[in-house]
């Protein structure tokens, strides 16, 4: 932003900036999780499978609860939504005060411009050699 335009990047660009920034981030976080929650799936339902063999006392919603997940392929799309939504809250609420940040520490400072420097006159030639010299 900063880099287009001379003027300095005011508070409310930051904010704007920040907020788009959380969004892209919410949307660019999911894109790069659902390959991962692809490849990391058969070892959670191993797991889960395993942890479900060797507990001994559990309740029964919860082993009930367990044995869907390692089943259910639909919960990936669950815990993708899951994952997306605090994502996108938190970036929408934080983002913007890193923009505004950003905005306060990145502002261009005023140059002042140089005091005039006095003009040099030529010396008359009564003035030379100092008086005190003669």
């Amino acid at each position: 932003m900063q880099q287009d335009h001379p003027d300095p990047i005011t508070t409310v660009d930051g904010v704007i900036g920040g907020f788009l920034a959380g969004i892209f981030g919410a949307f660019l976080f999911t894109i790069v999780v659902i390959p991962i929650d692809m490849m990391m799936g058969p070892l959670q339902t191993r797991f889960l499978r395993r942890l479900l063999s060797t507990s001994g006392e559990m309740p029964p919603g919860l082993r009930e609860m367990l044995e869907n997940i390692a089943t259910d392929q639909s919960s990936v799309v669950l815990a993708t939504l899951i994952r997306f939504v605090p994502m996108l809250l938190v970036g929408v609420v934080f983002a913007p005060i890193g923009g505004v940040l950003a905005a306060l520490f990145s502002r261009r400072r005023p140059v002042r411009p140089e005091p005039p420097v006095p003009p040099i006159l030529p010396a008359s030639p009564d003035s030379w050699p100092p008086p005190s010299e003669r």
